[in-house]
This record gives structure tokens, sequence and C-alpha cells, in this order.
């Protein structure tokens, strides 16, 4: 958990990662992953982050906002952070080539985990809270954010998969639902979706 220390984004090939951080510490506390569809990218940058609520349900919303001028602890986590991603950029470790995508922008394998993709759906994966972290809204907070992400790219559905059924449940509770007749590849777990808020998001289908 602790390695997850650093937000990157792709915007050619429709991913971002975001992470959640306690404010002024730069603890990592959370962290998730979105992929979007062909017809999303290439993505925009996000506009201004959400307005942080109060109380341990907005602490995601509120690590992933600006810190304030005056906060010198935060911005110091903040440039170390920077720094980090800056230095990745300009040094990117070699990785293989990553599998073919179809029209979509989905490969094989997120077929095969998910079912059927449109070129406006966006994929969430990655999706982590830090043991001594939970049940404090953290994740649902993180979760929210990401789903607004997804709406902010344009996207009409967001889709995951999950083999642990305590966090089927908390998604299916954070307005997901499953996905009739899928399971995962291996034949355990849940395929779920919820549709976004905006204007081409649609309140049916499979």
């Amino acid at each position: 958990m602790w390695s997850l220390h650093a937000c990157w984004s792709r915007p050619a090939a429709g991913r971002e990662f975001w992470v959640a951080e306690l404010r002024g510490s730069g603890q990592v506390v959370g962290g998730g992953a979105v992929k979007a569809g062909a017809a999303l990218r290439p993505l925009q940058p996000p506009p201004a982050p959400l307005a942080p609520g109060t109380g341990a349900a907005a602490l995601a919303a509120t690590a992933l906002s600006p810190l304030p001028a005056d906060d010198k602890a935060g911005a110091a986590a903040a440039g170390a952070a920077a720094a980090r991603t800056e230095k990745t950029t300009a040094a990117p470790l070699a990785a293989p080539a990553p599998p073919p995508e179809d029209a979509a922008g989905f490969n094989s394998f997120e077929v095969r985990l998910h079912g059927p993709l449109e070129p406006t759906d966006a994929l969430l994966f990655r999706m982590v809270v830090d043991g001594r972290m939970r049940r404090r809204g953290v994740g649902r907070a993180l979760l929210e954010r990401l789903v607004a992400r997804a709406d902010e790219m344009g996207a009409r559905r967001v889709l995951l998969a999950t083999g642990n059924p305590d966090a089927a449940s908390f998604y299916e509770a954070c307005g997901f639902r499953r996905r009739q007749g899928l399971r995962q590849a291996d034949g355990a777990g849940a395929v779920l979706v919820r549709e976004t808020a905006g204007p081409g998001a649609f309140a049916s289908g499979p």
C-alpha cells in the first residue's frame, strides 16, 4: 500500500491513477485507477477538484484537493510527489508493449473479465484503501471521486470486477449493480456497473 505514492496519467491511452493522501503529511491512504474507452480519448486534464466536505467521509476528496499556500508541510509533500512524478516521466522504466485493443479501446482480457464493452465505458481497477483507514469513509469518498472523474471524461458507465464478496457488497451499497449472467474469467466474483450522472448516462442495459 505504501508504495502507491505518486499519480500518473496517460491521456492517449485513457489511463489515470489517483491516490488519496492525508493532508499535510503526504501519507497515502488509498488509490484507484480508471481506464477510459476509445471515444473518450485523449483524456483532458481534470477540472477544479470537488469542494471537500467535512468529517472522515470527505477525507479522500480533501486529500485530492490542492494544498493551501500556507500549508508548508503539505506543500513540501506535494513538491516531493511532483519531483518523483517528473523523474518517472523523464526516465520511464522499460515496459512490454501493451496488448492490442479492440475498436472500443479495450484488450481481450478486459473484455473477458467485464463482458461486452462500449467506447464510452470506463473501467475502475486497483481500488485499494489502507487497512488502518478502513471504515472511515475513505473508500467511499475515493470511489465517488473516481466515478465523478469518469463522468467528467464523458463516460456513460463505470464498470469493475471483483472476486471479493465484501467488496462486491460495498460497491453495491455505493450504487453499482451486478451485470446479470456475468462472472469473472475464473468463474468466481462479480462484475458490477454504475451509470454516470452526466447527460449521456442511461438507466438501463446489461
